[in-house]
């Protein structure tokens, strides 16, 4: 996950990332769920803190903030779904290495959590699945739950 807006802001971000993988044939079925919370007080922040440079036909509160995320998958994952907050939503794909990179541009008011969810559909693969943290004042806190195959 990366933040292109407000990087002041970041120090109030917590994230959260549940991973559930089900299947045992040649692919696996794959639930992402992430979660950001913008925890910006409304008030006492100073400016420097608070001032958007990016250019939105949209209202803002002192404390919003806007990201970019960027979930890196396993080679060959499928996208099948994907949901903000419970709802359809688009997401770009990018691909680096070999590996999709699913990209959501978010909106995180003040005081609120954005959840998406995407599903996949991955090769079946050995192993617990290898998460990359990016550092952050609030560590990203994980889950996961991967079928065991014979």
């Amino acid at each position: 996950m990366e933040s292109f807006f407000a990087l002041q802001l970041d120090y109030y971000l917590t994230r959260s990332m549940t991973y559930h993988r089900s299947g045992c044939g040649p692919t696996r079925d794959v639930f992402v769920t992430i979660a950001l919370t913008n925890n910006a007080p409304a008030f006492g922040l100073p400016a420097y803190v608070n001032t958007r440079l990016d250019k939105h036909d949209y209202p803002t509160q002192p404390g919003d903030n806007r990201t970019l995320l960027d979930y890196y998958a396993t080679s060959g994952a499928q996208l099948l779904s994907a949901t903000l907050n419970d709802k359809p939503t688009t997401v770009a794909v990018q691909n680096d290495l070999g590996h999709p990179i699913f990209r959501v541009d978010l909106e995180l008011p003040r005081g609120t959590t954005q959840t998406l969810t995407l599903h996949l559909s991955e090769p079946a693969g050995k192993g617990e699945p290898l998460v990359w943290r990016q550092p952050g004042v609030t560590p990203l806190a994980v889950t996961y739950f991967s079928q065991p195959c014979g």
